[in-house]
């Protein structure tokens, strides 16, 4: 009885290339998985404390912070403008990858025109 056909033959050299590559794949995962768990473990275990006067500074240098910020926009309102359109654009476009989309937007030769039209047809 001839069972040639009842067991499946020797991988061929594609086959164990795709195997081989699936299982270094998956071993890097599953080590950035790891190295990504201890991290968020080690920040979340060893929280550091800050003095009364530590924490007064961290607070005063957020709110300068923010206040710097805001003047900036207020200053710069092309900013608003140019975020609308994207995320306006997306909405509309709905590209697959939207970091390389992102890219390309705000990489645009010509966003300053656009920008500039937008806030005319806005009424900015």
């Amino acid at each position: 009885m001839d069972n040639a056909g009842d067991t499946p033959g020797p991988a061929t050299d594609d086959e164990g290339q795709k195997v081989r590559e699936y299982a270094e794949t998956k071993a890097e995962f599953d080590k950035d998985v790891a190295e990504t768990a201890e991290l968020t473990k080690r920040h979340y275990e060893a929280p550091i404390l800050l003095s009364k006067e530590q924490q007064s500074i961290l607070e005063t240098k957020k709110i300068n912070l923010r206040m710097a910020n805001e003047r900036y926009f207020r200053q710069h309102a092309e900013i608003k403008s140019m975020i609308k359109m994207f995320i306006e654009t997306c909405l509309k476009e709905k590209p697959q990858d939207t970091v390389g989309f992102a890219a390309n937007f705000f990489c645009d030769h010509l966003l300053a025109k656009k920008v500039e039209d937008y806030n005319t047809r806005a009424n900015f």
